[in-house]
């Protein structure tokens, strides 16, 4: 379903809205460089690391026909655009917690509590039926 909505948009949408608008492409490659950013660690069924895979798969797809579409320049040129924006976010984010630490220790130390114990109940494993260790789902 993913795939053919992404196909479908990617050809005939995109194709025509680029020559008009340039200013969309950022909008529409930001979302397909998270996707391709993912590696998974954080899956714990086969089903989802498939449809990550084929996700992904259609992800690439649809930047190659960017790239195409665009040309080699303009496309880098956006992508590093989006690479930028992705990593100023994420050091905003960065730097919002450290001022949290900073503010009201207690508040951040919660939250960094309630993080790690998450991350550690994803990391355990029970046995199953057939005496295998998976991950838990929790």
């Amino acid at each position: 379903m993913i795939k053919l909505l992404a196909l479908i948009y990617s050809k005939y949408y995109l194709l025509e809205k680029l020559n008009e608008n340039k200013t969309i492409v950022p909008k529409i490659l930001m979302p397909l460089f998270i996707i391709m950013e993912k590696d998974g660690y954080h899956l714990v069924d086969e089903v989802d690391i498939k449809n990550l895979e084929e996700l992904q798969s259609v992800t690439k797809e649809c930047m190659q026909i960017l790239e195409d579409k665009l040309g080699i320049n303009k496309y880098t040129m956006y992508y590093a655009s989006v690479n930028k924006t992705i990593a100023e976010r994420r050091q905003e984010r960065k730097a919002k917690r450290t001022r949290l630490e900073i503010t009201n220790p207690e508040l951040a130390s919660n939250k960094k509590l309630k993080k790690h114990k998450k991350s550690k109940e994803n990391r355990k494993f029970t046995k199953d039926q057939n005496g295998y260790y998976t991950r838990n789902h929790s």
